[in-house]
């Protein structure tokens, strides 16, 4: 649940059952506000569910769960290699 800027409470996402096999990629396509983006950062674990749950399986010991977002997150005065080194540095 989330609130508006009314102070509303708002039901962002409603049941979501999704299997992504192993070795597959899928893409969570949608008008804006309909819960894409809820939806992954609950799968990340950036966000915490009000209620149900959330289960990722890494078959194997697979790598963790990865979010990158849309728009541009770079920081300008850092290399490449610097950027994508932060995350583990953090």
């Amino acid at each position: 649940m989330f609130k508006t800027a009314g102070g509303e409470q708002l039901h962002a996402l409603g049941p979501v059952d999704l299997v992504v096999p192993p070795g597959e990629m899928h893409t969570l396509v949608g008008p804006t506000g309909c819960g894409k983006t809820t939806l992954l950062r609950l799968v990340a674990g950036l966000e915490v569910p009000d209620a149900g749950a959330v289960a990722v399986d890494r078959v194997g010991g697979g790598p963790p769960v990865a979010y990158l977002t849309q728009s541009q997150t770079l920081l300008p005065w850092l290399s490449v290699q610097a950027n994508v080194e932060l995350p583990l540095k953090v």
